[in-house]
């Protein structure tokens, strides 16, 4: 395929409109065009409309960035690039000068429709039509594609860029977990500290990002330098940890343990509190799972203490009833294919007495918790008289 770019040529960029296309390894952003998204492109596209600026002001707090805005931008900024143009009829972004956002540091680079072979841009990589579309059809942001811009040979670009860009993600990913650590670690005192906070929402954000281009910076210079981010996974897994955790918590063994509550009180033993028992188990052993992974001994012990503990207690509470009412239906089988229930039976009293003596313990550990259920004691007293009868 071939090019223009900039009037200077590649280089290191110095300065907003120095006509240099910047040279260096560059994620790529969202798809662009006039017109609907083009058939068969898989990238982010979004479709331009007259409202559509893009900000080369300096001085602006929108500086590099794609700005929707209704009113006189002449008004608003000292300078901007008009998205609604013929040689934007298709394009992508090069995230160059994105994270961070130096002011000055250059705007708007991007591949885009050339005038002609022999045109310049102001510094962004211009192809011809079928060639743009060719490559926006071509990228394919599971690959998570970058772009390499040079005049030598990639290698040498990997060695001189690659680098210093580990070297900044890495040192973007420090900051972000310092931010980060109090608020998985020393600041969950209670069992209300026990939330994500939107501020460890945004920073966890923040960390992905940060996260997955380094993943990429780290690929292209090879195997020996992913230690730039493996040394950092450690402390992103304990900040994915927490947040899986406490979600869990709230959404799921919370919503277990009311619900199977909400059938016990109800005081009715059917099918379907049988599979809520179930349901419970299986939201407790996922609980201590996650809550086994998580970052000091205090934050766990207060996940325990706060709702394994009481989830346990309401699940151990009539863990007898629902064994009791699990094998009377089984005997209630067996006895319709004339099978034998003398040793069942046997099983069957022992459990009774189980009922009750978990009970009497589990009052005296904590008062309270291990509550009576008269209507489904009756229940199963009265599916025992019935199988005794037949």
């Amino acid at each position: 395929m071939k090019a223009v770019t900039g009037p200077k040529g590649i280089g290191v960029k110095q300065r907003e409109g120095d006509g240099v296309t910047p040279e260096g390894i560059y994620p790529i952003g969202i798809s662009f065009g006039l017109g609907k998204k083009p058939y068969g492109v898989k990238i982010p596209y979004r479709q331009i409309t007259a409202n559509d600026y893009y900000v080369d002001d300096p001085a602006s707090p929108d500086y590099n960035k794609w700005i929707a805005y209704s009113g006189d931008p002449k008004k608003k900024w000292n300078s901007f690039e008009r998205m609604n143009i013929p040689f934007y009829k298709l394009g992508f972004e090069v995230q160059y000068n994105k994270n961070p956002i130096i002011k000055g540091k250059g705007s708007a680079i991007f591949f885009h429709v050339w005038k002609g072979p022999g045109f310049p841009t102001a510094g962004c990589i211009a192809l011809s039509e079928n060639d743009v579309l060719k490559l926006m059809k071509w990228l394919d942001p599971s690959n998570k594609p970058l772009i390499i811009i040079s005049e030598t040979a990639a290698g040498a670009t990997i060695k001189k860029h690659g680098y210093s860009q580990i070297s900044w993600l890495t040192a973007e990913m420090e900051t972000t977990l310092k931010k980060a650590r109090p608020l998985y670690s020393i600041n969950v005192k209670r069992k209300e500290d026990l939330i994500v906070p939107a501020e460890l929402s945004a920073e966890y954000s923040s960390l992905r990002k940060q996260f997955s281009q380094l993943e990429l910076f780290s690929a292209l210079k090879g195997q020996s330098s992913k230690a730039a981010y493996e040394q950092l996974y450690l402390e992103r897994s304990r900040v994915v940890s927490y947040i899986d955790a406490v979600n869990y918590l709230h959404k799921t063994l919370k919503a277990s343990s009311s619900d199977f509550e909400a059938s016990l009180r109800q005081g009715v033993l059917t099918e379907n509190m049988n599979q809520r028992y179930d349901t419970l188990s299986a939201s407790i052993n996922k609980a201590e799972t996650l809550a086994g992974r998580m970052y000091g001994s205090h934050v766990r012990s207060l996940v325990y203490s706060s709702y394994v503990k009481e989830a346990k207690i309401l699940k151990e509470n009539v863990i007898y009833e629902i064994s009791r009412y699990r094998l009377l239906q089984n005997m209630e089988a067996d006895l319709k294919a004339g099978k034998s229930i003398e040793a069942d039976m046997l099983v069957l009293q022992r459990l009774k007495k189980r009922s009750s003596s978990i009970k009497e313990a589990g009052n005296r550990l904590h008062p309270g918790k291990y509550p009576s259920y008269p209507k489904i004691e009756a229940l199963l007293l009265e599916m025992e008289k019935n199988i005794s009868t037949e």
